[in-house]
């Protein structure tokens, strides 16, 4: 896993540190048959995410075509002295040549009316690309989301490659018990 910060932010705001992901998943860990379109609704889908990545309150979709999709997240508290964090993106998902892609970046606030006990996060750009080969799949993202908390960088270097590498194991994990489950 590579992963990397650029402190300065971006031309869309200058504020918040873009965070770069490359990873690859070993098409071996995986469960025999796992295509590309299935990696994804483990991934990002509706109906997987929520059963495997216990960080959701609410994970659902608020409008969708085959286009784009309004998703709405709800995350419980992180800690004890955080409050809940919720988002509400604009998201567009597409497959060009066996490779996917997914843009998504916040609505209004006004979208749907805020919770007062709950804190709305900012995400000003989060991309996923996702392709594979004969052995492997490979997952880039980048992203720059306002989580709306004073967290020292130090920290975030620490924290955050750590807990993507158990935000990946536990998808993994879930992925072999689904298919298990399924093949019983």
């Amino acid at each position: 896993m590579t992963f990397s910060m650029n402190t300065a932010g971006s031309i869309i705001n200058k504020q918040f540190p873009v965070v770069r992901l490359s990873t690859f998943l070993d098409k071996s860990a995986l469960p025999p048959e796992t295509t590309l379109t299935k990696l994804v609704e483990y991934m990002i889908g509706i109906e997987k995410r929520p059963k495997w990545d216990t960080g959701f309150k609410e994970y659902k979709n608020l409008e969708a075509t085959d286009k784009y999709s309004v998703l709405f997240s709800w995350m419980k508290k992180p800690v004890f002295f955080i409050s809940e964090r919720d988002g509400i993106d604009k998201k567009a998902d597409f497959f060009v040549d066996k490779e996917f892609y997914s843009f998504s970046s916040s609505v209004n606030d006004d979208y749907i009316p805020l919770n007062k006990d709950v804190t709305r996060i900012r995400d000003f750009i989060f991309a996923y690309h996702i392709y594979e080969d004969d052995k492997k799949f490979y997952i880039r993202s980048l992203s720059q989301i306002d989580f709306k908390m004073n967290v020292p960088q130090s920290l975030l270097n620490v924290t955050l490659p750590m807990k993507m590498k158990e935000w990946f194991k536990a998808m993994v994990t879930y992925m072999q018990k689904d298919y298990a489950n399924e093949h019983k």
